[in-house]
């Protein structure tokens, strides 16, 4: 029964980690898991993938146009390109001179993605919009669209696609409006809407998208907008991870572990290089100024718009895309395994080997097999749930000092007063040197006859015996025991609890351990010739409280008084009482006990003339 509580406590610890889960802990497990994810996009892209660079140059020509996109695609056609996609908007009209040759151009090619967006206005959604040409070819499934910033690209960390039912002449199944880098894919591998399937699993906000031969995991989002102000827009978004930025200010076109980037003149200048290095390959045209625009942050630096879809796409074409748990129940399982046993293991541990190195030890050693178990997975593209895992291990340890702290305060409540314990815990000093208190001091008349009858363990067992029973009533009348000698009690009042009547508590816990003591006769049926009862010396005045000891101290008093008391005690056999006390107890008593006899000019070895003492509980 002993251990219920600690793993009761630990349950509930789990139970708050689980439901932070989705509090603040979830931005931080985001935040850690993409710095996870960019140590682990090392390697070289996928060299079909290719951006083609709008730069200063085409607009110090002025040749950022339809026309000159048109025959771009010509080119780009004509060379063997696999799909062509183009990041920029073509949703306003610019007449005929302009439109119609793109839209003649894209439905020649049958290899062009060409972007769209959703846009708010106030509640509702608006959905992609294109140029009359071109939006008769998307309709007829002679272009294809692809969503961008279907959720704000600023997320970095995070590719996003969207699901919308109302949309006319979806080629993609249950609504799903693909993005650039997966709608790019599913041309290269001629997939039509019937080879792609988004399946979900009830009560899980992940799901699977199965676009053959791969599979990826989508989290489900939503918008803070609704279409037509009635259903919300879902939006599905990747884990992404990303190359060094071949775009952007920090950009390194072409070097080992960056994407091509080849010069939009150059290619539409039809440079016979050029147009041969793109034979087979996936080219993605978008802007790459110097300038700030269209320019996004990310784990690895700055880099263009167009280059995030690229890098998607790479990452996409060489299966380097992370999954989580959730999709797949064995992981999953794994996952939660893992962090239940290493958080039980560690509080068993902890629970018992309860000292602070063997604490720190286990701690250390099971948040280690726990980053350890991350970072195998993080190498397979598997991302676990790291913040919470090191929750729940924090969680076994505050679970573990919680159950150490009551633990050992109730132990301790064994062998120090609670009192004093309460100042130790709220750092107060003990050491008060000289104070006014009572002492009182206990010794069992008839001990050595009754230890000469019986086994040193049968004395043993008399004896925890009479001091439960004593202790038990000294601590309800405020007295705090202070020395075991073997038969022999040391009770001091009056020092950790001010106020209230010390003397007189000490005179009525006198007479219940006097009384105590009969009900032990009877208990253990000694004969009537058998002498067993207390002796009781009480002495108040100024004692010196004292901590003794070095590493392991004991908590006493000395002084005259101390003394004193030892000496009344002694008289008990010679004044046929069982309480003795000094006239400054009697006089210090608030509420003098009935019982009580005043003896005048008795002798005491030590103490000089003879003085007035006074006696309770008559023994004859």
């Amino acid at each position: 029964m002993k251990w219920i509580f600690p793993y009761l406590l630990l349950l509930l610890f789990w139970g708050l980690c689980e439901t932070l889960e989705t509090g603040w802990l979830l931005p931080i497990e985001e935040a850690r898991a993409q710095k996870r994810l960019r140590v682990q996009s090392a390697g070289a892209p996928d060299p079909r993938v290719v951006i083609i660079g709008i730069d200063d140059a085409v607009f110090e020509q002025n040749r950022f146009n339809r026309r000159e996109h048109a025959a771009l695609i010509d080119k780009l056609t004509a060379a063997g390109v696999s799909q062509i996609f183009f990041d920029v908007l073509f949703d306003e009209p610019r007449g005929p001179a302009m439109d119609v040759p793109l839209a003649r151009a894209i439905e020649r090619s049958g290899r062009v993605v060409v972007a769209g967006a959703y846009g708010r206005v106030g509640q509702s959604v608006s959905r992609p919009t294109f140029y009359p040409e071109l939006s008769q070819l998307v309709k007829s499934g002679r272009a294809r669209l692809a969503i961008i910033n279907t959720s704000r690209q600023e997320r970095q960390t995070y590719y996003s696609l969207a699901y919308d039912d109302q949309m006319e002449d979806n080629p993609w199944p249950r609504g799903l409006q693909l993005a650039p880098a997966l709608s790019l894919l599913a041309g290269s591998r001629h997939l039509s809407g019937s080879d792609l399937q988004l399946v979900s699993r009830p009560g899980q906000n992940w799901s699977t998208l199965l676009a053959p031969p791969a599979s990826f995991d989508v989290e489900k989002k939503s918008e803070p907008v609704t279409p037509d102000g009635d259903e919300e827009l879902p939006v599905f978004t990747i884990p992404l991870t990303f190359y060094p930025p071949a775009t952007g200010p920090e950009g390194k076109p072409n070097a080992p572990d960056r994407l091509r980037v080849e010069p939009y003149l150059e290619v539409a200048d039809a440079d016979p290089a050029s147009l041969k290095r793109l034979r087979d390959c996936i080219v993605l045209v978008g802007e790459n100024r110097t300038g700030s625009t269209d320019r996004f942050s990310t784990e690895r630096g700055p880099m263009k718009g167009v280059e995030i879809h690229a890098q998607m796409l790479s990452n996409l074409l060489t299966g380097r895309v992370p999954r989580v748990p959730q999709s797949s129940p064995p992981v999953l399982w794994i996952s939660r395994g893992a962090r239940a046993l290493l958080s039980f293991l560690l509080l068993t541990v902890m629970l018992r080997r309860g000292t602070v190195r063997a604490l720190s030890l286990s701690f250390i050693l099971a948040l280690g097999l726990w980053e350890a178990i991350v970072a195998t997975y993080d190498g397979r593209l598997w991302i676990l749930q790291q913040t919470q895992g090191e929750a729940w291990l924090l969680s076994a340890l505050v679970t573990a000092l919680v159950f150490r702290f009551a633990s050992t305060n109730a132990h301790l409540q064994l062998f120090v007063p609670r009192a004093l314990l309460d100042q130790l815990h709220a750092q107060v000093k003990i050491f008060e040197g000289p104070t006014q208190a009572t002492v009182m001091v206990t010794d069992i008349r008839g001990y050595t006859t009754l230890s000469e009858s019986r086994t040193p363990l049968e004395i043993l067992e008399l004896l925890k015996e009479y001091h439960e029973e004593t202790v038990a009533l000294y601590t309800r009348h405020n007295g705090n025991v202070l020395n075991y000698q073997g038969d022999a009690q040391i009770i001091l009042f009056g020092h950790l609890s001010k106020g209230g009547d010390p003397a007189g508590d000490a005179v009525r816990a006198g007479l219940a351990a006097s009384e105590a003591v009969e009900r032990l006769r009877k208990r253990w049926k000694l004969p009537p010739e058998q002498q067993f009862m207390v002796g009781l010396g009480i002495c108040t005045g100024e004692v010196i409280v004292a901590e003794l000891g070095g590493e392991f101290r004991e908590y006493t008093v000395i002084g005259e008084n101390v003394r004193r008391c030892h000496k009344l005690q002694s008289l008990s056999p010679q004044l046929h009482a069982n309480i003795i006390m000094d006239e400054a107890t009697y006089l210090s008593c608030k509420q003098i006990p009935d019982g009580i006899t005043r003896r005048e000019g008795v002798e005491v070895d030590g103490w000089g003339e003879p003085v007035t003492l006074y006696t309770a509980d008559p023994t004859d």
